[in-house]
């Protein structure tokens, strides 16, 4: 099929999108509104993905800390009980 490019067409439809009702002013305010929708869907697909990665970081540092505060509880309760058994053998 060939391909016909829109000036090529002397219909109404063409008319229409070349006169004076297509105003510069209008497809500029249209432009503005199409950035401005872009931008504010652009921030919010940023947005997502880093809070999503904020709450897995979140969750492997609560995950770790908890985790070293277990092994520092115990290394502590087992140094408690050696000093312990020590003071117990000196009287």
């Amino acid at each position: 099929m060939k391909q016909v490019a829109l000036w090529q067409f002397k219909s109404p439809l063409r008319r229409s999108c070349i006169s004076s009702n297509y105003s510069q002013a209008g497809y500029d305010e249209s432009a503005n509104d199409y950035a401005k929708r872009f931008a504010k869907a652009e921030t919010i697909m940023v947005t997502v993905p880093i809070t999503k990665e904020g709450k897995r970081i979140e969750a492997a540092l609560s995950w770790s800390m908890e985790k070293a505060v277990k092994a520092n509880n115990v290394a502590l309760w087992a140094q408690f009980q050696e000093e312990n058994a020590k003071n117990e053998k000196l009287l």
